[in-house]
């Protein structure tokens, strides 16, 4: 994992050899459901979309990169 800031963003990348995922297949949770009811899972793409300005995934032979730009205010 890094962090580094270029300009006015923040980049986070991270780089791990788990198995790949096509996390545009990730439905939005629903968050009105009552926690008993709600599906395992989908938190984590739910927050990144929300809380970053760009996220990109790509997956290859050598593992999985996920690229995170957050603008400072």
């Amino acid at each position: 994992m890094t962090c580094d800031m270029q300009g006015d963003q923040i980049i986070i990348t991270m780089h791990d050899t788990g198995r790949s995922f096509n996390p545009t297949t990730v439905k939005e949770p629903n968050l009105k459901a009552d926690l008993s009811e709600r599906q395992i899972g989908g938190l984590g793409v739910y927050l990144m979309r929300k809380l970053m300005d760009s996220v990109s995934y790509e997956s290859s032979k050598s593992g999985n990169l996920l690229t995170m730009k957050k603008r400072r205010e």
